[in-house]
């Protein structure tokens, strides 16, 4: 399960690592990376965001205690629709696209609460990273970097809170 974890952590860091570099600064969201890639080439994003998920739902389903496994699978099954929707421009299917991130990141941390609550206290991160862009004067190189960017801050947060959890899990835990 752990070389799963490590897939997910490998593809989301390289992709993410990619569009930072092509962007030379962060995205808005997970979801806006798909503009990066050209149109013909959007498919990709929802592959990387279906085998992404895939490699850190299933060791999140095998954590689960065997009562609340359905959450595990729940969660895996809302990252995979919310995959699939992006590239519409069709205001129903962006609406359903962010609900159901929305859902799969908190199901996500409800599986965590299982598995290993300490690692919710990474939120505290959040308003550090994210209380900068209010704190520091005009130009500011925190400011500049977070400023706007809420949404990829609290993506890749749920993201650390998630895999930690699940290292912890398979690596120290057995």
């Amino acid at each position: 399960m752990i070389y799963l974890i490590i897939a997910s952590v490998l593809l989301v860091v390289s992709y993410v690592g990619i569009t930072i570099w092509g962007l030379k600064g962060l995205p808005d969201s997970i979801s806006a990376m798909v503009y990066v890639l050209p149109r013909q080439g959007q498919w990709a994003w929802i592959v990387w965001m279906w085998v992404a998920s895939l490699c850190v739902c299933i060791p999140l389903i095998g954590a689960m205690p065997d009562a609340w496994r359905f959450l595990g699978f729940i969660t895996l099954a809302c990252l995979m629709l919310c995959g699939a929707m992006p590239i519409s421009s069709s205001t129903t299917n962006k609406k359903w696209h962010d609900w159901l991130g929305i859902a799969g990141g908190i199901l996500s941390h409800v599986c965590v609460a299982f598995v290993s609550p300490w690692w919710l206290t990474a939120w505290m991160l959040w308003p550090f990273l994210m209380g900068s862009t209010i704190i520091q004067p005009e130009g500011g190189d925190m400011r500049r970097l977070f400023k706007g960017k809420g949404v990829f801050v609290s993506e890749m947060i749920c993201f650390l809170v998630l895999t930690g959890a699940l290292v912890e899990c398979f690596m120290f835990n057995n």
